[in-house]
């Protein structure tokens, strides 16, 4: 066992949650902190490496642990990350070797009109 200090303190300590995803061939760890910490994208094939990292201000809102999920929209991998005192639901996109490669989505609680909850109501069907 050893400790890991290739990335800062903040991003390592307190993790919430944790994914595991192959990536360009290797085995990349995803993982999360609270707010003030981030996320991170390690290579754990071998000795472990860090691809990338991204942070998350400390928020407003109330307090809830970070939570990861990976789920591929339009065939493209993408991280969701939720709670972590965020007031909303931000999404990073994954390039081909599993690093992060930016934000695709944010859903604020504070402009909810922005977004639609359930869009299903809005496609042509039986429902129109």
């Amino acid at each position: 066992m050893e400790t890991f200090t290739a990335a800062p303190l903040n991003l390592v300590s307190g993790i919430c949650d944790m994914q595991l995803a192959a990536r360009g061939g290797n085995l990349v760890l995803y993982t999360a902190t609270r707010a003030g910490g981030g996320v991170l994208a390690l290579d754990v094939d071998g000795a472990m490496a860090l691809i990338d990292q991204e942070g998350i201000a400390p928020g407003t809102t109330l307090p809830a642990p970070a939570g990861l999920e990976l789920l591929q929209v339009n065939g493209a991998p993408h991280l969701v990350v939720s709670g972590a005192n965020q007031g909303g639901v931000r999404t990073l996109a994954l390039d081909g070797g599993g690093a992060l490669a930016g934000d695709t989505c944010n859903i604020w609680a504070s402009e909810p009109h922005r977004f639609m909850a359930d869009p299903i109501h809005k496609m042509p069907g039986l429902n129109n």
